[in-house]
């Protein structure tokens, strides 16, 4: 784990972890698979790391939905430890192929492959998630393991302290009505599906593929991109890099409809990205959104004061994201189409005059 460290900020883990949950609602409605949220308690306040803490829970949530089939269920449920006091256990559950019990011990190591039985459930990528969650585990002193055999699904088990640090104001809790907003989305003890009542532009459309508008995400995350593009393809076409320095080498070329970039990012951060793609002339009208598990204004503030023509934090509620993506290229078309129409005066001046110029011989 060298390299890794934590980010400590106090705030409900209660309601960070069901924001999270409520984020896959839309892939929950689109795959069929049942999911639930229960916690034992109203609320725990706690210190804990939310970009890690976040990754964890989105990483499990993930691999439950990928290897559920239709029909299935997904559970989450947070509750206090019985066997050891101080301590908070979260269990994200599925009825999916489950893992058979000589790959229970090794599935936490880093690049190794779960072999499945059906071959639509082979496993695909580097195999870094799981070993990644047992990382961001281990730095705060909890243990993950899994349980369950094959044909009952799995259960993931992570047990964390439950601690308390000086909090820094730079580092505030996730905002009031964030939280209320996705306990709105996934209230306790309800398993409600999606409403039916959703915006017109959220409908499924039929339009061919190639007239979809073109998304690329960017993140070093394989769990979170993979999670993406299954919940944005009905929508978009999708291209992905997993830094910025490998998305800048390929926008020039794919010139995407619309930009979604994580800003912590290896080699060349989301900030970096954004200021190469709203400086160069190429590219500056691409509208670009930012994605972070910071809670800071100033953090926002850089990301806007930069050019990011819009700034989400983690975790996200994707039909939020899927609006705001077709809003910001709809606005982008209607741009284009007026400066074709009502060209910059400035710019046919200058043309005029250094015509006249050069027609009267004084250049």
């Amino acid at each position: 784990m060298a390299g890794l460290h934590l980010t400590l900020s106090e705030g409900d883990i209660v309601a960070y972890v069901r924001s999270i949950c409520a984020s896959f609602l839309m892939l929950s409605e689109k795959k069929h698979v049942h999911l639930t949220f229960f916690s034992a308690m109203e609320s725990l306040n706690m210190s804990f790391d939310e970009d890690k803490i976040g990754k964890v829970v989105m990483n499990l949530l993930s691999n439950a939905f990928k290897f559920t089939p239709d029909g299935g269920r997904v559970d989450v449920a947070l509750e206090m430890s019985k066997e050891m006091s101080g301590r908070l256990l979260i269990k994200v559950s599925d009825t999916g192929v489950g893992i058979r019990d000589e790959d229970k011990e090794r599935i936490f190591e880093r690049f190794y492959q779960v072999e499945q039985e059906e071959p639509e459930h082979q496993s695909t990528g580097s195999g870094i998630g799981l070993s990644l969650v047992r990382d961001f585990v281990t730095l705060h002193e909890g243990t993950v393991r899994v349980v369950d055999n094959v044909g009952s699904g799995s259960v993931f088990l992570i047990e964390l302290p439950v601690k308390h640090v000086h909090v820094s104001p730079s580092k505030p809790a996730p905002l009031a009505e964030e939280v209320e907003e996705h306990e709105e989305l996934l209230p306790d003890m309800e398993e409600e599906p999606l409403p039916d009542d959703l915006p017109d532009d959220m409908e499924e459309d039929n339009e061919d593929e190639k007239e979809k508008p073109l998304a690329l995400i960017v993140d070093d995350n394989e769990d979170l991109v993979a999670f993406m593009k299954d919940s944005l393809s009905l929508y978009f076409r999708i291209q992905s890099a997993s830094n910025g320095r490998e998305a800048w080498q390929k926008i020039p070329e794919l010139m995407p409809d619309v930009i979604v970039s994580d800003v912590m990012m290896p080699e060349m951060d989301g900030n970096e990205l954004c200021r190469w793609v709203k400086t160069d002339k190429r590219t500056s009208d691409i509208p670009m959104i930012l994605l972070t598990a910071r809670q800071a204004v100033e953090d926002k503030v850089e990301g806007l004061t930069i050019g990011a023509d819009d700034y989400v934090t983690k975790p996200f509620n994707v039909e939020i994201l899927i609006l705001r993506m077709r809003k910001l290229i709809d606005l982008s078309k209607k741009r284009k189409a007026k400066s074709l129409i009502d060209p910059e005066p400035s710019e046919i001046a200058i043309t005029s005059l250094d015509e006249k110029l050069v027609e009267n011989g004084w250049v």
